[in-house]
């Protein structure tokens, strides 16, 4: 129980936000990019999985430090930042990473991937 504390404690630094924690053994980790999705093909097949396995919204990572927030796009006058979320069905021992690509500091990115798959 030491451990869970302790690693909670760790994505608390980090830009890892953690919703809910699952145990699942070595699950497979499915990403899809959502910038320059041609024909909206990935946002299109993550969205499918998401509904169809009976995913939940698990953790997300913070966008700071990744996204330029000049040039914010704005939709019924709220901003939309870039988003970075991680589906979980523990069903099909599946995480499925919904994501804008990073603009900046891709390796920190994808190590906060790692993070909030590996919680």
């Amino acid at each position: 129980m030491k451990m869970l504390e302790k690693r909670k404690k760790e994505l608390e630094k980090s830009q890892v936000e953690l919703y809910e924690s699952l145990w699942l053994e070595n699950p497979s980790l499915i990403v899809g990019w959502k910038t320059q999705d041609f024909g909206k093909i990935a946002s299109h097949s993550i969205n499918l999985l998401i509904d169809l396995l009976e995913t939940r919204l698990i953790g997300e990572i913070r966008p700071s430090g990744f996204f330029s927030f000049g040039g914010v796009r704005f939709k019924d006058n709220l901003v939309q930042l870039p988003e970075a979320k991680l589906w979980c069905s523990p069903k099909n021992n599946l995480l499925i990473l919904r994501s804008e690509e990073p603009e900046f500091d891709h390796f920190r990115f994808l190590n906060q991937v790692l993070d909030l798959a590996g919680s």
